[in-house]
């Protein structure tokens, strides 16, 4: 049955970046036959065991989440919401799944082939050669079917994971690695999810960082050579119109001009709202599936925030494109701390593990994305960031599980 959790896991590898659908059959499948197997509750207590403050985070967020519809003004989107959280319940049977070196490798073996022939489609996409009816999806913003508000998010993890499992590699393994980071951050920077620069880049400097404490600034000239290189081609290339158009809503933001026709664009006043919605309920927030209700009323008393679409209409608003402004309006100030303490829990975990692997930085890495993405993002909520999220976490677990360095999370 293990073995079946672990071909599962791999071939969710592979679709992960093309369907939705086919990711929940084979993640639900997962679930299923570790609850049968009880390789779930073997996950469940090694977390609890060995990973206490993770757990406790992790739980109190969720459990914060489900307590929260009690003062809901919209309970059946609150359950809305919740139901699609459920694939979370999948990390212990990853962290038991993947609990031997060869699945890991296996299993991010698979991953990357994914990620890599879903880089290629997004080519095909950027010259046209094939048409995707997908939100966030375009020749103009080509991320295939992931689309631009995840992209920069899954592939600035898997890049800056490229670049750290290249150099633990020499000859042609080093070179492919890190051609396929460059790829992906030629990509991510092309696309319009301007959020997905800062992740990359981040997580770049991070690996480059690390890697320059632990071999020596000699080792590290070459790739901070590449890295400059890219950096000016896409500065001048791909990334010049959109980091000039973020810099424009910045200066827009700083100036005060806030209104829907300005340079700030839809973004920045869905985050007013955000602000707006927790002012009118300070001390619990809205709370769980309460947001669009709030954040309706908050654009009929300042119709400058109103969003509309092409007909007039006004459209639901279900997020505010931050989770730390989406915790702060939903619980308040409490659930904005239970939120940072998830990220800071997380970071923190993953830095204390040693780079010394082929899969270390992964948590440490997700956590630092996870901490970024939800400035500008919905992270948690976005299905393709929160599964990578999931895969990741269970993954990493299993690793630090097997050499025996799980206690160290502060729990």
């Amino acid at each position: 049955m293990k073995s079946w959790a672990c071909w599962l896991l791999c071939a969710l590898g592979i679709v992960f970046p093309f369907s939705v659908a086919g990711s929940n059959i084979l993640l639900g499948s997962t679930l299923a036959v570790g609850i049968v197997s009880g390789i779930w509750w073997t996950g469940v207590r090694h977390m609890w065991t060995e990973y206490r403050g993770m757990s406790i985070a992790m739980l109190t967020y969720w459990g914060l989440m489900l307590i929260g519809l009690a003062w809901s003004s919209d309970r059946i989107w609150g359950l809305h919401v919740l139901g699609h959280q459920w694939f979370w319940l999948a990390v212990p049977v990853v962290v038991t799944a993947l609990g031997q070196q060869c699945w890991r490798e296996r299993f991010l073996a698979f991953l990357s082939l994914g990620l890599m022939l879903h880089l290629g489609y997004c080519v095909l996409q950027k010259f046209s050669y094939v048409h995707l009816a997908y939100p966030g999806s375009s020749a103009d913003d080509a991320t295939g079917f992931v689309g631009h508000i995840s992209f920069g998010f899954i592939y600035g993890i898997w890049a800056g994971w490229l670049l750290h499992w290249g150099w633990k590699q020499s000859g042609w393994k080093r070179r492919s690695a890190w051609l396929l980071a460059a790829w992906a951050w030629v990509m991510i920077f092309a696309a319009q999810g301007r959020g997905g620069y800062i992740v990359a880049l981040a997580i770049m400097v991070v690996v480059l960082w690390r890697h320059w404490i632990a071999a020596g600034w000699r080792r590290v000239v070459l790739p901070l050579a590449l890295v400059a290189v890219m950096i000016g081609v896409l500065a001048a290339g791909p990334g010049k119109e959109r980091l000039i158009l973020t810099w424009n809503n910045m200066t827009g933001i700083l100036h005060g001009d806030v209104n829907m026709m300005s340079s700030a664009g839809v973004r920045w006043v869905l985050l007013i709202g955000a602000v707006d919605a927790w002012k009118n309920h300070p001390i619990l927030g809205v709370g769980t599936g309460g947001y669009p209700n709030a954040a309706e009323a908050s654009m009929r008393a300042h119709p400058g925030l109103m969003i509309s679409g092409s007909s007039g209409i006004p459209i639901r608003v279900v997020h505010p494109h931050s989770m730390y402004l989406f915790s702060l309006a939903r619980w308040g100030l409490f659930g904005l701390a239970v939120y940072l303490s998830l990220v800071a829990t997380w970071v923190r975990t993953g830095w204390k593990i040693p780079w010394d692997q082929f899969e270390s930085p992964i948590m440490a890495l997700a956590g630092i994305a996870l901490a970024l993405d939800g400035l500008f993002a919905p992270t948690l909520e976005q299905y393709h960031s929160g599964v990578m999220l999931v895969m990741l976490l269970g993954l990493q677990l299993a690793a630090a599980r097997t050499a025996h360095i799980g206690t160290h999370d502060g729990g």
